[in-house]
């Protein structure tokens, strides 16, 4: 009886970028032979528990279990007796190639993830967006059926209340229920889905020798929500001072208060970046770092160098790392992961929300905007000043001719702390007289 089994090799692992590919493994007439895929998986995509070695990721699984499926049905419809392990093997992998024939966009986005994707994020993001139309679609979804209509009847399915059924990694379908999507969820789903298919015409169409396999366009009749405008995230001075003044009484909420104080104090640092700072970042009092969430998209890779003012001081030394690690931060050593590390900062703000009857849903976001609604609407600061503060890309031709200069940062970022901090700012500058008498 032929059998199959998912398989992962660990002496198979590509050296280009440390991947492993994913094979079927056939056992037939007491020989054993590999049936190719075109999944690649990370070391983050494999159990290793108990000696294991084995594909974990349940999309990937929920697929290649699809396929070993249609396997079992074809091998009623042959004389599979004639066939040795290995031509059977290779069989199988013609017949993927001819049910293939048609693109299937999911397959398709998946692997697109895997090796286009330049940050975490950004591979998380289309991934969630690929599930919720595997869900939708319940299995393949040959790219010729991704219509115009296909996306208006999912978009219609994201604004209802749905149960979902998916598999744990024991194989266990399990049963999830699911609120409406916002406007602005349905919105990014839809434009990852527009990005994979772009990318799909770049892989298959060649315009040049007029091979076209991909003829139509969906998003050219189908239209992606408008989002109305972000309620803006910020907080007052007052509600600043009243975090900074709160006596915590978990390690949650003191980090988080933290983190919150340091963002703020640090011109509305992002928290990917501080969680990722390294001591070559910190020199001369100076915070010198290319922002992650822009870097790969400007030429001058997103530098900027804040100063790191007094105020900040005490939270900065709190969380130092140990002579021995590279990393500025002990967040890293905290979380296993930068999205556990954003998840438990965010509860923990949640809370000092409700503890300080702050009527907002309080998030690592509000330090940021925080700051630039302080600098304009109290501190009267330019927007020029503010986005050059920010580390917002004008991309003008004046640009080129102005050398980096980093005091207008630095001054703005003094106006603000005094402004929101002005008890604190007196009992600094006080401190610091007394030192250079």
């Amino acid at each position: 009886m032929a059998t199959f089994k998912i398989s992962v090799q660990k002496h198979q692992q590509r050296k280009t970028d440390g991947k492993y590919p994913v094979s079927i493994r056939l056992y037939w007439q007491k020989k054993i032979a590999y049936i190719k895929t075109e999944f690649y998986v990370s070391i983050n995509q494999i159990n290793q528990k108990k000696g294991a070695f084995e594909v974990k990721d349940t999309y990937i699984l929920s697929i290649l279990l699809d396929r070993i499926a249609n396997f079992e049905h074809i091998k009623t419809q042959i004389n599979i007796n004639q066939y040795t392990a290995s031509k059977l093997a290779r069989y199988y992998e013609y017949c993927t190639v001819q049910r293939n024939t048609d693109i299937d966009f999911l397959v398709f986005g998946l692997n697109y993830c895997a090796q286009r994707c330049k940050s975490s994020k950004s591979y998380t993001r289309i991934r969630t967006s690929l599930r919720n139309l595997h869900d939708f679609t319940g299995g393949r979804l040959p790219i010729s059926e991704l219509t115009s209509k296909k996306l208006i009847e999912f978009e219609n399915y994201l604004k209802t209340e749905r149960t979902i059924i998916r598999q744990n990694q024991k194989f266990m379908p399990v049963k999830t229920h699911r609120k409406p999507c916002s406007i602005h969820c349905i919105a990014d789903y839809m434009s990852d889905i527009r990005t994979v298919f772009n990318a799909a015409l770049y892989e298959y169409n060649d315009e040049d020798t007029g091979d076209i396999k991909i003829k139509h366009y969906p998003f050219k009749k189908y239209k992606i929500p408008t989002v109305p405008e972000t309620k803006k995230r910020n907080i007052t001075p007052a509600q600043i001072r009243d975090i900074d003044k709160l006596a915590t009484t978990t390690i949650r909420t003191s980090i988080a208060r933290d983190v919150f104080l340091l963002s703020f104090l640090l011109v509305g640092m992002n928290t990917a970046d501080l969680y990722n700072l390294k001591k070559e970042n910190y020199k001369n009092g100076r915070l010198t770092y290319e922002r992650q969430k822009t870097r790969g998209k400007r030429k001058d890779n997103a530098k900027i160098s804040i100063k790191v003012e007094p105020e900040a001081e005490a939270i900065f030394h709190k969380y130092f790392t140990a002579k021995n690690s590279d990393n500025l931060f002990d967040f890293c050593h905290r979380y296993s992961t930068f999205q556990n590390f954003v998840k438990s900062v965010n509860l923990g703000l949640k809370t000092i929300a409700q503890t300080l009857k702050i009527d907002e849903t309080l998030s690592t976001y509000y330090a940021r905007h925080s700051w630039a609604t302080i600098a304009r609407n109290d501190c009267n600061i330019s927007k020029s000043d503010i986005a050059e503060s920010l580390n917002h890309s004008t991309n003008t031709i004046t640009d080129i001719y102005i050398k980096k200069d980093w005091k207008t940062i630095d001054k703005s970022n003094r106006r603000v702390i005094d402004f929101v901090f002005r008890e604190k700012s007196v009992k600094n500058n006080r401190s610091n007289l007394q030192k250079n008498v």
